[in-house]
């Protein structure tokens, strides 16, 4: 008889992680998922209906259980039994206000379940990185799987993500058997009042001004959809871009002020 993969996901209630948890509904696999307190299963829940399912249904199809990152002892309890991790757990901010817990939960909290996976002796983590961990330097000026330089000039958040992919490439040297997925700008279903889905909460209360630059993007469903490919496949140790396409800041915020009807931003802004 064969046995059912087991498998863990941190930070499942949140934007990524809650996407991938209803993909990995539809496969024949136990899961165990981390939330940091019940206030975030609002987003999960808020997701949930975008599928049509019933958040107590839900609920009771999962091992919840409550980890904070930085408590080596609780992660060995969470890994305990697991077969794959998907490592999903992050902050996303640009304030400078959350920059010590910012990178206290994805720095360290990263290199926390990279120890531990190598202690519980986990098949196969995926971790979700950001294209945001590279800097594009290559001869064409644009990033790609290669340019993991630190970024220059980037965020405290960019560079929070390189620390905890170089923490992951680490825990590869040692052993771990490891996917390292690195989506552009993540776009989908979801609370529009949080990270990067605050694009359209901007625009549907009315913005004026849009700023020069270009950016890729990826919608959510297919990160997850990536996600467990490769965790399927027999590749690992391997680092993977996830863009749909590159739009302009203008293009993308045209595109959300006309599915809003709203008048697009029509103002460059200056610096």
């Amino acid at each position: 008889m064969k046995l059912m993969r087991r498998i863990l996901i941190t930070g499942a209630t949140g934007f990524v992680g809650a996407h991938l948890l209803i993909r990995l509904l539809r496969e024949e696999v136990r899961i165990r998922a981390t939330y940091r307190s019940a206030a975030a299963f609002d987003q999960l829940r808020l997701i949930a209906g975008y599928y049509g399912m019933e958040m107590s249904s839900l609920y009771e199809r999962v091992e919840w259980v409550k980890v904070d990152l930085l408590d080596a002892v609780a992660l060995d309890r969470a890994l305990f039994d697991i077969d794959e991790v998907y490592h999903c757990a992050a902050i996303v901010s640009f304030s400078s206000a959350e920059s010590d817990s910012l990178m206290r939960t994805n720095v360290e909290g990263t290199l926390n379940i990279v120890k531990a996976c190598l202690r519980k002796e986990i098949g196969k983590l995926c971790y979700i990185s950001s294209i945001g961990a590279l800097n594009g330097t290559n001869e064409s000026g644009r990033v790609d799987e290669t340019c993991f330089d630190a970024p220059e000039g980037g965020s405290l958040y960019s560079r929070s993500k390189h620390l905890s992919e170089k923490a992951v490439w680490e825990g590869i040297d040692q052993g771990l058997n490891a996917v390292i997925l690195n989506p552009g700008i993540i776009i989908g279903p979801g609370d529009i009042t949080r990270g990067s889905l605050r694009f359209f909460d901007t625009v549907r209360r009315g913005l004026l001004f849009y700023t020069s630059g270009v950016t890729g993007y990826v919608d959510v469903t297919d990160v997850a959809e990536a996600a467990v490919a490769c965790m399927e496949s027999d590749r690992f140790n391997r680092r993977f871009l996830l863009v749909s396409e590159n739009l302009s800041y203008r293009e993308l915020l045209s595109s959300i002020a006309s599915g809003y009807g709203k008048r697009a931003p029509f103002l460059p802004a200056g610096k």
